[in-house]
């Protein structure tokens, strides 16, 4: 069974696609911003290029940053390097660029946790796609360079069959299957399998409630949630015994105002 960190008497603060509700999703401004609170950990989403680059960038097709249906596995990374990935967020952060995973790593590696999403969409489970990109993920994980820092890698995803395959490849990842507010009411019924790989759960806030985290806990597993903006609802999830929070505006959860 994967190692699970110890926690502190309250639920990690995880920035989702970094501090998203300040900065364009899935960029430098955003993770940088997120850095300046009190956060645990920030998530972010990955995909592949037309030619095998790992990139980050969360939606299904291009349209909110290029205003094109085309996705981006059908361009190559140069081409997506030509995009504006900020201008569309606010005109301050016009000519901020889409970020590859290998330069993410330079810029996150060592300031905090990083909950690593495979996005997983069907033209990729059939074309093979998905399961090359996870391979170019765990390769990359796997440098030399990183290896001091590897407890502080998660790797999440939505779909099973990346996380099996994940778990068989590199055990000593921490893996976290990824839960829609639906998905939630299946949730017991997870095959026995896929429960001995994974080291936690990250359902919708929707889905989670105080029966299933205990459900979680009985099976030695850790309970994150996504996503949650509201410093109330925090508190009720954390009254539960959720582990883990994912928040787009940490400036509001994390409770303080930013360094700079």
């Amino acid at each position: 069974m994967p190692r699970i960190e110890s926690l502190s008497n309250r639920p990690w603060i995880i920035a989702h696609r970094g501090a998203r509700a300040e900065a364009p999703e899935n960029t430098a401004a955003a993770f940088n911003r997120a850095l300046d609170y009190s956060i645990d950990g920030v998530e972010l989403d990955v995909q592949m290029s037309a030619d095998g680059a790992a990139v980050l960038y969360h939606d299904r097709t291009l349209k909110k940053i290029a205003g094109t249906r085309r996705r981006v596995a059908d361009l190559t990374w140069t081409q997506l390097q030509q995009l504006d990935a900020g201008a569309w967020f606010a005109p301050r952060f016009a000519g901020e660029r889409m970020l590859g995973f290998d330069r993410m790593l330079e810029l996150l590696v060592g300031r905090t946790r990083l909950f690593i999403e495979i996005k997983v969409f069907e033209a990729d489970r059939r074309s093979g796609r998905a399961l090359r990109l996870t391979e170019k993920v765990l390769e990359t994980l796997a440098a030399d360079r990183w290896a001091a820092y590897r407890d502080s890698f998660l790797i999440l995803s939505f779909d099973a069959d990346i996380l099996r395959y994940a778990g068989d490849a590199a055990p000593g990842l921490q893996l976290v299957l990824d839960v829609s507010r639906t998905g939630a009411k299946r949730l017991m019924r997870t095959p026995e399998d896929l429960l001995e790989r994974l080291t936690a759960f990250c359902v919708h806030t929707g889905g989670v409630t105080r029966r299933l985290v205990e459900w979680t806990h009985g099976l030695g597993k850790l309970m994150f949630t996504y996503t949650c903006n509201d410093p109330a609802m925090f508190e009720t999830l954390s009254a539960v015994g959720t582990a883990g929070i994912l928040t787009d505006d940490p400036a509001r959860i994390a409770g303080r105002q930013p360094l700079a």
